[in-house]
């Protein structure tokens, strides 16, 4: 017997957000693990890995050189966070 998915779980499932749910959603979906990155190589993949590259993507959004982003790294931890801002103040 086939249990029905609830509206959350079929918005959740259409990946690919075309209104359906089929085979390019399984593929959409297999895409997106392949690629995911321990980006701040704590040895798991997780939403502290979406946070740290939503960080690097702003960094290179405001064209920051490298030498920049080193000076504003105020603890030397390799990030540039909330806790450099913390240390400023």
């Amino acid at each position: 017997m086939e249990i029905p998915l609830s509206p959350d779980e079929a918005k959740r499932a259409d990946v690919n957000g075309d209104g359906i749910i089929n085979f390019l959603d399984y593929e959409a979906l297999i895409n997106l693990v392949d690629h995911m990155v321990d980006m701040n190589a704590d040895g798991r993949v997780n939403s502290d890995d979406l946070r740290r590259l939503d960080e690097v993507i702003e960094a290179l959004n405001m064209k920051m050189k490298p030498d920049e982003i080193q000076a504003a790294d105020i603890n030397q931890d390799g990030r540039v966070d909330l806790l450099d801002v913390n240390l400023l103040k």
